[in-house]
């Protein structure tokens, strides 16, 4: 049973799923019981009308059970690289089942690596005591989370890409902490994308302020070369973070 108190839901009693094949022993340390914490809870959270737990047993294909114990594996990596600073009483607030259930139904949705990762990193990074300094707030996990949402995988690519590029050459933008490159350097990079397609997916970014397109200055060059694009401080955060991009 799920016990509800002072606000927060405590999950702390909650059962444990049914062992199915392939699945780990009951765990022994702490970042492992953590990690079937994380499990258990799934069933807990229903989806059109019935248990994830029942969708993941009945329905989901081998496919997605990938990319869900994908996800709990660098859950698992990440909160064991973490030790001592995960807050490990399993009381959650509103806020943060709330990220957990967004985050779980990306991941369910999602075989793109990057999307795993970045989902699974910021349910790790909600467990992490309140005056941890690498601890993000609600307001901008929940903000991550909706850029792994409802970003292709085609914009984390290019936002992984300025990322490199926006480090390997470091020029600096107006705005301290952020980058900046011209689009047809971008499009040396990304030389399979047409630069229409490759804008599109600049825009995409651009909605969310990961990339901030500033417009270009005097005459436009042709597929829009000269459009200056700026790695924001907030994508420079959602790539160190959560994306983990090297």
């Amino acid at each position: 049973m799920c016990h509800k108190r002072g606000g927060a839901i405590n999950l702390a009693r909650a059962p444990l799923a049914r062992k199915k094949p392939g699945l780990r022993t009951i765990p022994r340390t702490r970042e492992e019981h953590l990690t079937a914490f994380v499990k258990a809870a799934l069933q807990f959270f229903p989806l059109v009308g019935a248990p994830v737990s029942s969708l993941i047993g009945d329905y989901v294909d081998g496919h997605t059970q990938r990319s869900i114990n994908e996800a709990v594996d660098v859950f698992h990596q990440r909160i064991t690289e973490l030790g001592d600073r995960v807050d490990s009483e399993f009381v959650l607030r509103d806020e943060v089942v709330e990220v957990f259930k967004s985050c779980y139904l990306t991941i369910i949705r999602t075989h793109n690596h990057d999307k795993l990762r970045a989902a699974a990193n910021i349910v790790a990074n909600a467990l992490l005591k309140e005056r941890d300094p690498d601890k993000l707030g609600y307001t901008e996990l929940d903000h991550f989370t909706r850029c792994i949402e409802n970003l292709s995988t085609g914009a984390i690519e290019v936002l992984s890409v300025c990322v490199r590029v926006a480090r390997k050459e470091a020029r600096v933008g107006e705005v301290p902490g952020s980058f900046v490159l011209n689009f047809d350097r971008l499009c040396t990079e990304l030389a399979s994308l047409e630069p229409p397609l490759l804008l599109g997916l600049v825009g995409e970014l651009n909605v969310y302020n990961l990339l901030h397109l500033r417009g270009f200055q005097g005459i436009r060059t042709s597929d829009y070369g000269n459009y200056p694009i700026e790695v924001t401080p907030l994508a420079l955060r959602f790539a160190d973070r959560l994306l983990q991009i090297k």
